[in-house]
């Protein structure tokens, strides 16, 4: 479930957030 919900929060990060986070990740 934990997984899941890390998938998640990045879909939703990577939508919000710049290209920047790419690069950081």
């Amino acid at each position: 479930m934990a997984t899941v919900i890390g998938l998640c929060l990045r879909v939703k990060l990577m939508r919000s957030l710049p290209s920047r986070y790419e690069v950081l990740d």
